[in-house]
């Protein structure tokens, strides 16, 4: 009996000591969200503010990857810089260090993958899917398919949730007018009459690829069985800039007795390799945004600075900057409106804050990315 109990103690020591030790070593996986960082900045404050940022931008990194939305570099950058505390717990400074380019900080923490999620879906919700215009041709063996009405761009569009895509007519029609029997290099005159369809149509971005396959020779003497060999050739495009975000070949390929069998395989295996590079290159280089022109009318200026127009117009969310630049030849007030989405939702967004704006208005034009506006008479008293 006292034999049994000494067992029965020695075994609860061994227990506590094994358990009670370990729970104070063990660190999270990145699973749980736990990320340790490294970094380099001037003094310990930087250090702090940076390796924080780092590690938001770890977490959105597996979001790129794993949910369906499209996080441009602007958003990745703005939760990174301005929603460090709320999205981090137990963060803690693991070691400092000087050396010759400043402080050498190691740091961990917790981020929450659920904080940030809802944050990309508010975001989101708040400046809408990018539009993106697709036209790839296909070339199966000797037959050419134009763009605009091909397999690859369905497969492509079922693979891209995130984007919101140009319907299928508006897409044919541009490029029968702009593409077919043309060189479609980007840089040539048709893509830039490319771009200026796509945007009439608010696209912020054009792909265009070129999908070719061929069947090889056979695998093994005797069977059937032949090679596939295809290759996409794009490029994606920002309309607002002309700037070229990705390019490049993507080349796969299946072996297949018919040559439109292994052409789909193919497609398959190249959207599969291009969709992780295509949202990794929108993350790091593309920023969504618009320049937009307001233009007020019907306002003076010494009303217009009582009012405090451009600060109530920076406070709504989605604004980047409000630039003044003056009054025209016709007395109206001129503002460049950076913002994370088009025209017209601003102008929606301009009507939900009427109340924080201070006056009524009423729409004259809305045309491209310029908005002009007629103020309705204004009661300074209520302000």
């Amino acid at each position: 009996m006292l034999r049994n109990t000494g067992y029965k103690l020695l075994l609860t020591i061994i227990l506590f000591f094994h358990f009670g030790c370990t729970s104070g070593t063990i660190r999270g996986s990145e699973k749980d969200g736990y990320i340790e960082v490294e970094v380099v900045a001037s003094n310990r404050e930087d250090a702090e503010r940076v390796a924080k940022s780092e590690m938001i931008g770890k977490i959105l990194g597996e979001f790129v990857q794993t949910s369906s939305l499209i996080v441009d570099s602007g958003s990745k950058g703005y939760f990174a810089e301005s929603s460090r505390e709320g999205l981090i717990r137990s963060f803690s400074v693991i070691s400092t260090k000087e050396s010759s380019e400043g402080i050498r900080l190691k740091a961990s923490g917790y981020v929450s993958k659920n904080l940030l999620g809802d944050a990309l879906e508010e975001q989101y919700k708040l400046i809408g899917k990018p539009r993106i215009l697709v036209l790839i041709s296909e070339k199966i063996g000797p037959q050419f398919f134009p763009a605009g009405k091909t397999g690859i761009e369905t497969k492509f569009i079922s693979r891209f949730s995130g984007f919101e895509f140009l319907d299928q007519a508006k897409s044919t029609r541009i490029s029968s007018e702009k593409l077919e029997t043309k060189n479609s290099e980007p840089g040539s005159k048709v893509a830039s009459d490319v771009l200026e369809a796509a945007i009439k149509e608010d696209c912020e971005l054009v792909l265009l690829g070129s999908f070719e396959s061929r069947l090889g020779d056979k695998i093994v003497e005797g069977s059937e069985m032949r090679g596939t060999f295809a290759s996409l050739n794009y490029k994606l495009i920002e309309t607002r800039t002309g700037q070229i975000l990705a390019a490049d070949t993507v080349r796969g390929g299946r072996p297949a007795i018919d040559l439109n069998f292994g052409s789909e395989k193919a497609k398959d295996q190249i959207l599969s390799e291009l969709s992780f590079s295509l949202k990794n290159r929108l993350a790091d280089r593309w920023k969504r945004g618009y320049t937009i022109r307001l233009t007020i009318r019907g306002m003076n200026y010494d009303t217009y600075a009582d009012l405090g127009v451009a600060a109530s117009i920076r406070s709504i969310r989605g604004i980047n900057s409000v630039t003044e630049r003056g009054k025209d030849g016709s007395g109206d007030i001129l503002l460049d409106i950076e913002a994370l989405y088009n025209a017209g939702r601003l102008y929606g967004f301009l009507r939900e804050y009427k109340d924080t704006l201070g006056f009524s208005f009423q729409n004259k034009e809305i045309s491209g990315n310029s908005i002009l506006i007629r103020a309705e008479p204004v009661s300074l008293e209520k302000k």
